[in-house]
């Protein structure tokens, strides 16, 4: 079975998803106005789950020096707020990034914050094939995850993906 909030697997015989703690809700036949209900108020909680959390990238500037590309500076750049977003739909922040390399894999160097706590990621990522300058997005998935987008909007690749429920604190105890 799957959470009606954040989509995870659900074992049989539990009153809460492990992973946000949205109940289990059993319906009676299958009423379509019920149902879209309960889905509903699924997303307006794994809205207020992810509330407060904002997920972005470390970017890096580099400039020709003696021995080559030298790195100048590091900035953190906010993708997304983690509410903001929809299951399964990319968000695109507006900024061109310069590709180095024009194929290969890369490493993303992702955060996500929520008050004091913060979170770092790693991600390896293939270079999409595309020509230009690179554009990163986001998507949250199944399991209160996230990846990582590169490209644009009609050509990308996607990281590994990583968990957001650990900024969340409790998920809401076993069944």
């Amino acid at each position: 079975m799957k959470c009606n909030a954040c989509q995870g697997e659900i074992s049989d015989g539990r009153a809460k998803c492990p992973l946000c703690g949205f109940p289990v809700i059993q319906m009676v036949g299958n009423n379509e106005a019920e149902i879209e209900n309960i889905r509903k108020m699924g997303r307006d909680y794994l809205r207020q789950k992810l509330e407060g959390i904002s997920i972005g990238i470390m970017a890096y500037g580099y400039v020709m020096g003696d021995d080559g590309l030298q790195l100048d500076q590091t900035e953190e750049v906010e993708v997304a707020k983690a509410d903001d977003l929809e299951m399964e739909k990319a968000v695109w922040l507006d900024q061109d990034f310069q590709r180095l390399d024009e194929d290969g894999e890369v490493t993303i160097h992702v955060f996500a914050r929520k008050n004091d706590k913060v979170k770092t990621w790693e991600l390896p990522a293939r270079l999409p094939k595309i020509t230009g300058m690179c554009h990163i997005g986001i998507e949250l998935k199944a399991g209160m995850k996230a990846e990582m987008l590169l490209g644009d909007s009609s050509s990308y690749t996607e990281s590994e993906d990583f968990p957001l429920g650990e900024l969340i604190g409790e998920a809401g105890g076993e069944a």
